[in-house]
């Protein structure tokens, strides 16, 4: 038996910046997003930000949703 969900079409918004020149958030190298968890009201999310595949570099960032 398969379940299926159904989810509303909502359109993309951007949450971070790591990739766009001038702006605070920006990273000079490439980086990876990885798993993220929001708080309860929505207002942010945490999340691991992958900086180098190579070594397993990365840092976790909070991103807060204005």
């Amino acid at each position: 038996m398969a379940i299926t969900i159904f989810t509303p079409i909502t359109p993309k918004t951007q949450l971070t910046y790591f990739n766009k020149y001038n702006n605070a958030q920006f990273e000079s190298s490439a980086i990876w997003a990885g798993l993220a968890s929001f708080a309860p009201d929505d207002t942010r999310f945490i999340g691991g930000v992958q900086l180098s595949l190579i070594i397993q570099e990365g840092k976790i960032v909070m991103v807060e949703i204005k």
